[in-house]
């Protein structure tokens, strides 16, 4: 006898699907986003780099917020957090970041969990498609390469991303292309989604949301079982 499914063997999952498309959606019309009400600017390649060289413990996304914020010093990251993806951030212009802090300082009227939460969910979209990775893999170049050259093939972006010259920004400006490393990741991951399966039809793609369809499938599965017996 066929076992007929509903929504409500996976709850959760229609709501999960919908968040999916919402966000993707949502990356495809350049807006802005918002942590604690603040501006910020969708995370890109550059955004993760600069918050890795400052040694941001915000980046740490395997670490639940309720304990980063209990972290020493976690006022002072989050601050520097949203410095960096403020779409105000001007590196080493400490007139500017100095306006900036003060112009946010309300959000910290807020508990350090929230704060670190609205942070979480900011990067948990952001990395929303970007797949699982296996840590043990060799890394053999860094990941902005493979984001550049991923622009390049689709879109025919200039790969000479490391020259910050004020000429080649003139350049960048007047053609409007932007560096590739400035490109948001919520739409390089589906670009990396969308060429696979052009290069090949039968490429196998997933979803964060099909988690939740097989959570719900191991629980349908016991309790067919226990009523068997």
């Amino acid at each position: 006898m066929a076992v007929k499914f509903t929504s409500a063997d996976f709850p959760g999952y229609v709501e999960a699907v919908a968040r999916e498309n919402l966000v993707r959606a949502a990356a495809c019309l350049g807006m802005t986003e918002r942590i604690c009400g603040v501006e910020v600017m969708p995370l890109t390649a550059r955004h993760v780099r600069l918050l890795a060289l400052s040694n941001s413990p915000l980046l740490w996304r395997s670490i639940k917020p309720e304990v980063l914020a209990t972290r020493p010093g976690i006022y002072a990251d989050a601050l520097a957090f949203l410095w960096i993806v403020s779409p105000k951030f001007k590196a080493g212009n400490t007139k500017a970041r100095d306006k900036f802090l003060k112009s946010i300082r309300p959000v910290f009227k807020l508990s350090m969990v929230e704060v670190c939460r609205e942070i979480a969910a900011y990067l948990d979209e952001a990395y929303l498609d970007a797949g699982q990775s296996d840590i043990t893999e060799k890394s053999y170049y860094a990941f902005e390469i493979s984001i550049v050259n991923s622009m390049h093939r689709s879109w025919g972006l200039p790969v000479d991303f490391w020259e910050n010259h004020w000429l080649r920004r003139m350049v960048r400006r007047f053609s409007g292309q932007p560096c590739p490393l400035d490109v948001p990741l919520k739409i390089v991951w589906q670009n990396f989604k969308e060429q696979a399966r052009y290069n090949n039809p039968e490429t196998v793609l997933s979803n964060a949301s099909d988690r939740v369809l097989a959570d719900g499938l191991v629980k349908v599965n016991e309790k067919l079982k226990a009523e068997k017996k």
